[in-house]
């Protein structure tokens, strides 16, 4: 029996939800090499791995390029403001020499 979130929610949704959580790599000689999610005893989700490496490779680069754009953001808005960038440059060099401090020590 399939859990009950997975009945009510849609497929696209439990397919995200799937692939965020640690699958098993299964070898069949039908299918190849897949990736599975268990959703139920007995009731898998199955990716091929060929389709799975691809779609996680998708996901890295959107993060990245995500991660890109609020950098980019973030620039922009510390290039208008000197203060505050002089501000979090101190305040970076003091996390960093705490840091240091700690490593001396342990």
């Amino acid at each position: 029996m399939i859990r009950k979130w997975a009945k009510i929610l849609p497929y696209c949704i439990i397919m995200y939800l799937m692939r965020k959580f640690n699958g098993n790599t299964i070898h069949s000689k039908e299918l190849g090499e897949c990736m599975a999610f268990r959703i139920a005893k007995g009731e898998f989700v199955l990716f091929s791995k060929q389709n799975y490496d691809r779609m996680s490779e998708l996901e890295r680069k959107s993060r990245e390029s995500k991660l890109d754009k609020k950098v980019r953001k973030l620039q922009r808005k510390l290039d208008k403001d000197i203060s505050l960038k002089n501000k979090i440059k101190k305040e970076l060099e003091w996390e960093e020499e705490q840091r240091k401090h700690e490593l001396e020590y342990d």
